[in-house]
């Protein structure tokens, strides 16, 4: 019976978001928006990271913000989408749940936080069958490319990995003594 290893992961990542609209004709302009999709925005994240137990890399992934969950007193977007972090032939791809946000940092400011909770979902080499959770805080800072942002963010969590089970041996079969003929 193989048994199963949670392990703590811990780090940091960088990178960029390219922000899109999700359709054509929505704008993702959530300053003034004229249909309900000008409320969300796609965007493909992407950079390197540094986490324990998986070690150096990149990860890649679409989230997707819904900013029409909007209010004065909760200046935030709901996030959704999946993100793989690579390094190597081990990765771990996670899913946001439903409770991840992005929020405006200050009403005039180009800076949001992110408060970024995800499930893994699936993982390859040392990381496959793994499951486990996170947590991702960290900032967006618009640049002077609209529509395109730097990412920071601290990663926490863990993730259970079940020990590989034991590779079968075969036992050779004595072969039969030939016969004299």
């Amino acid at each position: 019976m193989a048994l199963a290893a949670t392990l703590s992961i811990t780090g940091t990542a960088t990178g960029t978001a390219d922000t899109k609209p999700p359709a054509p004709g929505a704008t993702c302009d959530t300053a003034s928006p004229t249909q309900p999709s000008d409320y969300v925005c796609d965007s493909t994240v992407a950079g390197p990271f540094t986490l324990t137990e998986l070690g150096s890399g990149t990860y890649s992934g679409e989230v997707q913000l819904d900013w029409s969950i909007y209010t004065s007193s909760a200046p935030c977007a709901e996030a959704s989408g999946t993100v793989t972090f690579s390094a190597g032939p081990d990765s771990i791809t996670s899913t946001l749940d439903a409770k991840s946000r992005v929020c405006e940092s200050q009403p005039v400011s180009d800076t949001y936080t992110m408060d970024l909770q995800s499930t893994v979902i699936s993982g390859t080499g040392r990381f496959a069958s793994a499951t486990g959770t996170f947590e991702t805080l960290g900032n967006l800072v618009e640049t002077t490319t609209p529509g395109q942002f730097t990412i920071t963010e601290a990663i926490q969590g863990t993730v259970t990995v079940p020990d590989p089970a034991p590779t079968p041996t075969t036992t050779p079969t004595p072969s039969a003594a030939p016969t004299a003929t």
